[in-house]
């Protein structure tokens, strides 16, 4: 009996035992439980944290805070008024030469200077304040040349006013007739283009697509024949200046030269206006 009784004891604490090591197996079993999930709970905060940094897995690291930022697309028909504002002086500057008016050549040339700089200004302010990691609708360095070509067309104005108080300058009378066509043809293409930037927001609403991007299409090909008017325009002008290069004096037909290039060249930059929206478009 007492040999019974011990069996049942051990039997008993058998029993215990085998219910305290189920018990510590499924604690070690819980715990091993806990830490998985502790480690995955862990890896999705580190991606939780990567995602406020990152776009996409890390393609472009974009801060979420600058995807807030305001895009600079509709400052560029700010940008394209205080151009064609100053383009606007050319046309003054060539009926005053050809008046012989040498004081208000020098006046309307200062006023260039003035427009061209807040040009500048606008410039500047675009490419500095273009946020480096903003998710805009087209490639950052076509923008950012978009807004150079666009300036452009303003530093040549200033040029030909610049060209014209260098030297007391008189227009032959033959030149006369076509130079004023030409520069009027040059103001037609400035203008066209500023159309063009115009387009700029419905495209964006639109994702250069549809309506608008049809819009913009015609516009960029007739920059393209109006701008290469300009172009026939500005060689009979040369074709002139060089059938009275005996008469001129050397010095007056290199400035001619400049001039007519520099005016040549508002209608060149312009059209490459046309030329990046065209890449816009394409993308």
């Amino acid at each position: 009996t007492q040999q019974s009784v011990a069996l049942s004891r051990a039997l008993h604490s058998a029993e215990r035992c085998t219910q305290q090591s189920v018990a510590l197996s499924r604690a070690l079993h819980s715990a091993e439980r806990c830490t998985q999930q502790s480690v995955a709970l862990s890896r999705a905060l580190q991606l939780a944290r990567i995602a406020t940094t990152c776009f996409w897995g890390g393609v472009m690291r974009i801060p979420l805070v600058n995807l807030l930022v305001r895009s600079p697309l509709p400052r560029l028909r700010e940008q394209m008024l205080s151009v064609v504002e100053c383009a606007e002086m050319v046309p003054e500057l060539i009926d005053a030469l050809t008046r012989g008016d040498h004081l208000t050549i020098v006046q309307l040339a200062r006023d260039t200077s003035v427009l061209e700089v807040r040009c500048d200004e606008l410039k500047n302010s675009l490419q500095a304040n273009m946020p480096t990691r903003l998710l805009l609708p087209v490639d950052r360095r076509d923008l950012l040349k978009l807004v150079a070509q666009i300036d452009a067309t303003a530093n040549c104005a200033e040029d030909v006013g610049v060209l014209l108080t260098l030297r007391h300058m008189e227009v032959p009378e033959e030149l006369t007739p076509t130079l004023k066509t030409f520069v009027d043809q040059v103001m037609d293409v400035v203008r066209t283009s500023q159309r063009l930037v115009d387009l700029i927001e419905p495209l964006i609403q639109s994702s250069f697509g549809g309506r608008p991007a049809n819009e913009a299409r015609a516009i960029i090909e007739e920059l393209g024949r109006k701008e290469h008017k300009a172009d026939k325009l500005q060689d009979q002008c040369a074709k002139i200046l060089f059938s009275l290069e005996h008469e001129l004096p050397p010095v007056g037909v290199f400035m001619w030269t400049k001039i007519l290039n520099k005016i040549g060249d508002m209608a060149n930059h312009s059209e490459r206006v046309g030329d990046q929206f065209r890449l816009f478009l394409a993308r």
